[in-house]
């Protein structure tokens, strides 16, 4: 149920995409990591059910992965070797160093929610007809007379078609972190509802001038002879109104808590017994812990006093170290707070509040796709895509609405065609308007049958129109996964081996310009020009 929230599971990539491939539900259940754990991967969906009359006539459930980055978390969690080599040079104290590992080892928590944002937009189609009667009496001494009557609606013609379409959309965001140096927390509030509704009547001429469309002629005769003729007419469907009602449902981010976590680190220092225990937290009027040398048992130096001058005020040298490297300067600030929190006083200026900015507050912004997408959409239509991935407030003028929920039909510079989105051309006509394809006749429509599965028919569609962004999007999935196929298609009938980034250069060149035709002997003859060169500059070596 909406709003309820639950615990995913953590799932393989592989396993993970493979029940997303399939639409199966049970992906919205779980999360996966890319192989190097820089990325989170979660499941998002899109359902239409459409009803004809209350009856239900399908239902159809697309689901798709999205990864987003959570860098944040990583830089709140870090501890750069150059960091624990700078306490262990200038605190000589590997026991400490060692406890200080522990901290990443064992009390970290972190925490991530994938906040689902609902989007349901239900669209209620009226469509009916309107029926003529004929009725013409002629009597047996040859008079007649006649009367028409009309039903608008005619009985049983009022077909009520709804659409509904539930598009999930989420933001990931750090519900918890409680590190060796931060504790953090921030919290859903919602779902917070807002609706809008629009409807468009539409006002038909008279209906009986509509019904032209012979339904059948039927004559009976009465006992007196009168013969009665009914003729029936009937009109093409009439669309008489379609209304659009728009739910969204969305949360608010909300900080509860966001500190410097002074109690783990400086319980390695000081604490309520006096001897290092994972997880000790730090007691101002507690204990200064002691630590045993490797290899003997002697206790050695409280840590305090080995990173302090002889009066204990500074930690001068330590500073300095850390200052040095550009991955340690965060750590720097840290330990000159710590030492302010340790000495009860202000001796080191620090910046509090540029140091919790660290921490991403902010919701997560997910990636748009997967990086090849991403590369594909930044230029192809470079506005469009800052929009989309919240780099931009602005909306990009022509190519989306100001709801965000449509695409623009935008012409790319030559007259007649036509663009969605990222750079998906409907329709390439010729100049003079000659006949270009057997099938579609007058003019060539790409895509065709990928946008008619969408709803969307591109035959009818001209400049300006508006195409729902899910269906483009969903397009656009479609061909470019088709154009990918082709690449690696066309790579392994020429026996070739690209790296990844360089086979998903050669498929953005295939999506902007339809193929590659001849790439395969121009990379033969690069490398056999390549090998040349090489062969001359060894032979010059010896």
């Amino acid at each position: 149920m909406f709003g309820e929230e639950i615990e995913l599971k953590y799932l393989p990539h592989e396993e993970f995409s493979a029940l997303v491939a399939a639409n199966d539900e049970k992906a919205l259940d779980y999360f996966s990591f890319d192989p190097d754990k820089q990325l989170i991967y979660y499941a998002i969906y899109t359902e239409e059910i459409v009803t004809i009359n209350g009856a239900e006539v399908s239902r159809t459930l697309t689901l798709r992965e999205e990864p987003a980055s959570y860098k944040a978390v990583v830089s709140m969690c870090s501890m750069p070797y150059n960091f624990l080599f700078s306490l262990l040079q200038k605190s000589s104290n590997p026991e400490w160093v060692m406890a200080v590992i522990d901290l990443l080892m064992i009390k970290t928590d972190v925490v991530f929610m994938i906040q689902d944002q609902l989007n349901v937009t239900t669209v209620t189609e009226i469509t009916d007809r309107a029926r003529k009667t004929e009725v013409t009496e002629t009597l047996q001494n040859g008079g007649s007379y006649g009367n028409t009557f009309v039903d608008y609606p005619a009985p049983g013609s009022v077909v009520e078609k709804v659409t509904t379409t539930y598009e999930n959309t989420a933001n990931v965001f750090i519900k918890k972190a409680y590190t060796w140096c931060m504790d953090f927390e921030q919290e859903a509030v919602g779902p917070n509802l807002t609706e809008s509704s629009n409807e468009t009547n539409y006002d038909y001429p008279d209906p009986e001038s509509l019904c032209t469309n012979l339904v059948g002629t039927y004559t009976t005769t009465t006992q007196d002879g009168t013969v009665i003729t009914t003729t029936i007419y009937e009109s093409d469907d009439l669309l008489e109104s379609v209304k659009v009602d728009n739910k969204n449902y969305s949360w608010t981010i909300q900080l509860v808590k966001k500190d410097i976590n002074t109690k783990l680190f400086l319980g390695t220092w000081k604490n309520d017994t006096g001897k290092y225990y994972i997880g000790s937290e730090y007691k101002a009027d507690g204990k200064e812990v002691k630590y045993k040398m490797p290899d003997t048992e002697r206790e050695t130096g409280i840590p305090p006093r080995q990173l302090s001058n002889d009066s204990e005020q500074n930690i001068d040298i330590l500073i300095s170290l850390l200052s040095k490297h550009e991955n340690t300067q965060l750590h720097e600030q840290f330990m000159m707070y710590f030492w302010n929190v340790y000495k009860g006083r202000k001796i080191y200026d620090v910046d509090i509040d540029d140091i919790l900015d660290l921490i991403n507050t902010d919701v997560m912004t997910p990636f748009v796709g997967s990086g090849l997408e991403n590369y594909i959409k930044a230029w192809e239509s470079g506005g469009l895509w800052k929009f989309e991935t919240g780099q931009s407030t602005t909306v990009p003028s022509g190519y989306m609405s100001a709801d965000g929920q449509y695409y623009i039909v935008y012409e790319d510079g030559s007259k007649g065609h036509n663009n969605i989105g990222y750079g998906l051309a409907t329709f390439i006509e010729k100049s003079d308007g000659s006949v270009t394809h057997p099938i579609y006749g007058r003019g060539y429509y790409n895509w065709k049958d990928q946008f008619a599965s969408h709803g969307v028919d591109v035959t009818t569609i001209k400049t300006g129109d508006l195409i729902p962004k899910a269906a483009a999007d969903a397009v656009f999935a479609e061909v470019l996964g088709g154009f990918e196929a082709t690449v690696d298609s066309y790579l392994s009938r020429h026996g070739l081996t690209l790296k990844q980034h360089e086979r998903d250069a050669l498929v953005a060149v295939c999506y902007q310009y339809g193929n590659i035709n001849g790439f395969a002997e121009a990379y033969n003859a690069s490398l056999d020009s390549d090998r040349k060169c090489r062969s001359r500059i060894n032979k010059t070596k010896l």
